[in-house]
């Protein structure tokens, strides 16, 4: 379903994930739009840039060649490939073997049922692998599940395909495809769901022969080492009511087997499968994480946990610690009110260069703007333009704002809209959006800077990192990107300040928002996987409280307030339960839909602001330092700071949230009720009117209906007691 039309129904459809290459990128228009200004100064008035294009103005590179020993690069790999399964076979059918006689020998461990599964299963996955280990190291490997394409690609095709393959359910950008049967992974693409989305033809395949080799020999080193997430995955594990069997050897000795899965004619035929998916994952992986784009080394900074002192992070800052992966390198859109220099190249170079060595700091922003809504903690700045044949080339200083010494220093020619008007609106549109945005920022307390440092566990962090690289997939999406501009050529006429109150506004803003409410983060709704990340941190954090701090909590309480700590300690209590209730309501969000978003989207603001505070004031509240053995003066303040943030917990008792979700239940029963009291009194009237000789009939009716009416109306009540 098209945007427009969600705007009148109020749904909206998945959204079409655009290559995670930026934070933000250059925006395309459909129809209407930009042109980057020509050589000869003239804009073109018929087809735009396309400015929500990745990289749509990139410098020139030097055109890619095929290696002249390309020729010989297939016989090299494949004896490469051969070499390194004999080697990864032996190796992993000797550690298989170890390992299982290790579960079971009583010497070394614990032997339990599930070790002995475990040992028999391993034994199943060596056996496998010996069993078939010539014709897997002999050209074979396919047959047995070994689904090795990436280093065949790069030695079998001079010419590659640039594709975004989406298999069991992931996206793997950026992964090159060959054209032949063994390299264009045409195996992978089977099966619902399954594709291949083809952004670039014709790529050329400039591998030489240093780079081969060490792509292989990485492929190879990878795969050692998630050989048993491929081969040996714990979810594959027979589970314990699984029946065991006796079989013969080669001996004709007894031993101890498992049966055969349901569904399969043997453990070839299941592990086959099994090794097959996992493998055609890991040789995906390779292949797009080998030709990820090129992005700056900014890393994100790792958030300190506050909410639970004095003890290790309970997960890894895996999302965090992975940098902020891909920081767009965006060009530079012309602000609205130098339009009248854009066809005057030499002026408006001119004329920058003089505002940069009047104000330095300001300069910039005067002139420009870039289309990053999202990642606002990044700093885009121009400081100096140049005439090239390609147009008006401006070098850009992108800076972290939290760390102004990680910047870097690029080259883009600058975008010019067509039309003054719709320049005007685009800029417009994006500071909407900003703006918008900002206000979750704010919410979470972290500002437009998204200092991560700033919020209370690691764990949060984390999650708040995931939607805002949702934001961008979503912002840089097709759907999105389309319904901008179209929505902006339709308003570009009126003035920036009808622009910011009018449909304009409404229309853009309910758009991005019904966008989100139909995102899915880890099989999750967008609110609902920050309620999610709260839920986690808060179930830990009451965990930890019970566990090491009741003793700590109470002793400083009886200090705090000497003639009423019991009571302050139950208060406690009751916060506590109150910010759990505050966490599932927040994810019954989710479940709402609404044909206005905005109302929805500040009410989610207020109440995650609501839940941040209120973890916020845990840490003094529920320190684990004891007042008692703290001088005087430290102590007196320890107390203070205990008191004024107690004071602000939120320890009003009420019986219950209600959700959303029960008035409409409530209102749903409520109009049902009403309507039978309404059919109640129109059949009387007509038997009355009639004369219907069916009394008793009418009575037993009416009987029934109004038992039904008063129990549905009582049940309807329920959700406002």
């Amino acid at each position: 379903m098209k945007l427009k039309k969600w705007l009148l129904l109020g749904t909206v459809l998945p959204v079409s994930m655009a290559p995670l290459i930026t934070l933000s990128a250059d925006p395309e228009p459909a129809s209407n739009g930009a042109t980057s200004n020509a050589s000869n100064g003239a804009t073109n008035t018929n087809k735009p840039t396309n400015p929500f294009a990745p990289n749509a103005n990139a410098e020139p590179e030097k055109p890619k060649v095929v290696d002249p020993q390309f020729g010989t690069f297939k016989k090299v790999t494949e004896d490469k490939i051969k070499e390194k399964l004999k080697e990864l076979v032996n190796n992993k059918i000797a550690q298989l073997k170890a390992k299982s006689s290790k579960l079971i020998d009583p010497a070394e461990t614990k032997i339990t049922t599930e070790s002995l599964y475990e040992s028999l299963y391993l034994a199943q996955v060596a056996k496998y692998l010996e069993t078939n280990k010539e014709k897997i190291i002999n050209d074979k490997y396919k047959e047995y599940g070994f689904e090795i394409v990436y280093p065949k690609i790069l030695s079998n095709d001079r010419s590659l395909e640039s594709t975004t393959i989406t298999y069991n359910g992931k996206d793997y950008e950026n992964a090159v495809v060959g054209k032949t049967d063994k390299t264009d992974y045409r195996d992978f693409i089977q099966g619902e769901g399954n594709k291949k989305e083809v952004k670039e033809e014709n790529v050329v395949n400039a591998v030489n022969a240093d780079d081969l080799q060490s792509k292989t020999e990485k492929y190879f080193s990878d795969l050692d080492s998630k050989f048993d997430e491929i081969f040996a995955n714990k979810e594959d594990f027979p589970e314990l009511n699984t029946a065991v069997r006796f079989v013969k050897d080669e001996n004709n000795d007894t031993n101890i087997g498992l049966t055969i899965p349901d569904k399969y004619k043997s453990w070839d035929d299941f592990l086959k499968e099994k090794i097959s998916s996992r493998f055609k994952a890991f040789d995906l992986e390779e292949n797009s994480q080998d030709n990820k784009k090129e992005t700056p080394d900014i890393q994100e900074p790792n958030p300190t946990p506050r909410l639970i002192p004095g003890q290790a992070d309970p997960t890894p800052p895996s999302s965090v610690n992975a940098a902020t992966e891909n920081i767009g390198r965006l060009s530079p859109f012309l602000k609205f009110n130098f339009y009248d220099q854009a066809n005057n190249r030499d002026g408006l170079v001119q004329s920058f260069k003089q505002a940069v060595q009047s104000e330095p700091d300001k300069a910039s922003e005067k002139y420009f703007y870039f289309n990053n809504p999202i990642n606002t903690r990044f700093d885009y700045k121009v400081d100096n333009l140049d005439l090239t044949k390609d147009g008006i080339e401006a070098n850009v200083i992108l800076t972290d704002k939290l760390d102004e010494t990680k910047k870097i220093t690029y080259k883009r020619v600058i975008s010019i809209w067509s039309n003054v008007e719709f320049a005007r609106a685009h800029q417009v549109g994006i500071e909407i959006i900003q703006k918008l945005y900002k206000e979750f920022y704010d919410a979470l307390g972290i500002g437009e800077n998204i200092d991560f440092s700033k919020m209370s566990h690691r764990i949060v962090a984390e999650a708040v990192f995931n939607m805002i690289l949702e934001s961008v997939k979503i912002i840089n999406s097709q759907e999105y990107s389309n319904y901008f501009i179209n929505l902006t050529n339709n308003f570009k006429s009126q003035e920036p300040a009808a622009l910011e109150t009018n449909s304009y506004n409404k229309n853009l803003v309910e758009a991005f928002l019904g966008l989100h409410k139909n995102a899915i983060i880890n099989g999750r709704s967008y609110w609902s996987y920050l309620a999610d990340a709260y839920k986690q941190v808060y179930d830990i954090y009451i965990k930890y409280v019970k566990k090491e701090l009741n003793e700590s909590i109470a002793k400083n309480f009886a200090l705090a307030y000497p003639e009423d700590s019991q009571n302050r300690l139950h208060m406690l209590d009751v916060a506590l339960k109150n910010l759990g209730k505050k966490i599932d309501n927040l994810k019954s969000y989710s479940l709402k839909n609404k044909a206005s978003l905005l109302p929805e989207y500040n009410q989610i603001l207020k109440d995650i602001k609501d839940i941040r505070e209120q973890f916020d004031l845990l840490p003094m509240v529920t320190t684990n330092e004891l007042f008692e053995n703290q001088a005087d003066a430290v102590k007196a303040k320890s107390i203070k700071d205990l008191k004024a943030s107690f004071d602000k917990l939120d320890t009003v008792q009420r019986n219950e949230y209600k959700s959303d979700i029960k008035l409409s239940v409530g209102i749903t029963l409520a109009a049902i009720a009403t309507s039978l009291f309404v059919t109640l009194i129109v059949l009387a009237a007509l038997t009355k009117k009639d004369k219907l000789k069916i009394k008793k009939l009418k009575a037993k009716i009416i009987t029934v209906a109004v038992v039904m009416s008063v129990l549905i109306l009582a049940i309807a009540l329920l959700p406002f007691i």
